[in-house]
């Protein structure tokens, strides 16, 4: 699935977050009929959509093999007959949230869940590991967790001065560490099309034009999408068609550096993003 398809793919997951005076409450499901069936309704909360639409109280939603089919609202709505009954009144039921920028860990799967979170977006993870964990869960192995969308490993430029094979750097990084335009766009084709990640992620401090394009070029080419630690790099990786930054560290003292002159301090990086905190680079732009 592609990183396009996440939002509208949500709106029919079953996975709700229900909420109370602020706070995640842990659901008891009410069985009232049909103890494991395919078929679930919950009912008696209020539902927000997320579309803007209005909030609909007395909700009653049926779930059939993890999708929704239909969505009503009252006390005299019919319910399947076979459907295991799960009663929320005094509650809120919203979409799934999304973590759209995670580094997952094993023990994440609860306390997300526990939270709403039901999709998370993994910018930079051992591919080893991602992998194994997409097998565990396809083996049925591995439950109680969100929807994982990964990069695999990030790539970032090597700086050891070897040029021969791709180094795979760790602990400290888990990054995939490139030297040139080809090592970059081999990666990129090996993590796509071999491993079949979601998207790709880099740090590319140190990427020149031609890697960027080489990264760029492979990951739209086959519709995936390009994620991007940046620091003050932003305005190189947005130029060569970047879809997402993952910080923004460092956007400030760029944009100060592009919109005014003043702002063209003789500072170290660090330094800039103290004094362009958001308060005062913020008013640039009122």
């Amino acid at each position: 699935m592609k990183l396009g398809d996440l939002c509208p793919a949500m709106a029919l997951v079953a996975a709700f977050l229900f909420a109370s005076s602020g706070n995640t409450l842990e659901l008891a499901a009410q069985r009232t009929a049909g103890t494991g069936s395919r078929t679930k309704v919950i009912v008696g909360g209020t539902l927000i959509d997320g579309t803007g639409r209005a909030a609909l109280p007395d909700a009653v939603i049926v779930i059939r093999d993890a999708r929704i089919v239909s969505i009503a609202s009252g006390s005299n709505a019919a319910l399947p007959a076979d459907a295991e009954v799960i009663a929320v009144r005094g509650k809120f039921i919203v979409p799934g949230l999304i973590d759209g920028h995670s580094h997952y860990r094993s023990w994440v799967g609860e306390l997300d869940l526990n939270h709403g979170v039901t999709s998370v977006i993994d910018v930079g993870n051992p591919a080893e590991w991602m992998l194994a964990l997409r097998e565990g869960i396809a083996k049925g192995k591995i439950t109680r967790l969100p929807r994982i969308y990964s990069a695999g490993n990030a790539l970032s430029v090597r700086t050891d001065g070897a040029n021969s094979a791709i180094l795979l750097s760790r602990p400290s990084t888990d990054n995939l560490e490139v030297g040139n335009a080809q090592e970059a766009r081999r990666v990129v084709i090996r993590q796509l099309d071999v491993d079949k990640f979601d998207f790709v992620s880099i740090f590319s401090k140190g990427f020149t034009p031609d890697m960027l394009q080489a990264v760029m070029e492979e990951a739209h080419q086959r519709g995936k999408h390009v994620f991007g630690h940046v620091d003050e790099g932003v305005l190189d990786f947005i130029r060569a068609g970047g879809d997402a930054v993952t910080h923004l560290s460092g956007s400030a003292p760029a944009l100060c550096r592009r919109l005014t002159a003043s702002c063209r301090r003789n500072t170290t990086s660090q330094q800039r993003s103290r004094e362009w905190s958001r308060p005062r680079w913020m008013s640039l732009f009122r």
